[in-house]
């Protein structure tokens, strides 16, 4: 009798163990995920930052502007959504299929799935 009460104290241990193993397999899934997304997002702004010293140092070479100027017009861009916080304001665009408002952020659709068209140098830049 005491090894009834023994074996099902050890498979309840051992439930235990394997429900916190699971847990932590689907946290290690999320975090995988994350750093495929943050690698992702790195690549991307290595781009941004060659694409934009090629081009501050092609229009200072050619002296069709300053410096001065480039920053006077990332200011510009800068305020264009209204706050000056160092990033670009993201417009929003209608589907060309659905007709619906799309994030241009966003590669895809939201409500019918249609790819959205690259407009930026950046994300034409590889392919």
């Amino acid at each position: 009798m005491l090894n009834f009460f023994w074996d099902l104290h050890q498979s309840g241990r051992i439930n235990s163990a394997e429900s916190r193993l699971s847990s932590a397999e689907q946290k290690l899934t999320q975090i995988r995920s994350v750093e495929e997304r943050l690698r992702v997002a790195e690549e991307r702004i290595e781009k941004l930052v060659l694409v934009n010293q090629a081009l501050v140092e092609l229009l200072c070479a050619k002296r069709q502007v300053t410096e001065a100027e480039v920053l006077d017009k990332v200011i510009e861009i800068d305020l264009r959504d209204g706050v000056q916080d160092g990033r670009l304001g993201q417009p929003s665009t209608a589907c060309g299929k659905c007709g619906r408002t799309v994030n241009q952020r966003r590669g895809k659709c939201l409500y019918c799935g249609e790819e959205q068209a690259r407009n930026s140098l950046v994300d034409r830049i590889g392919e």
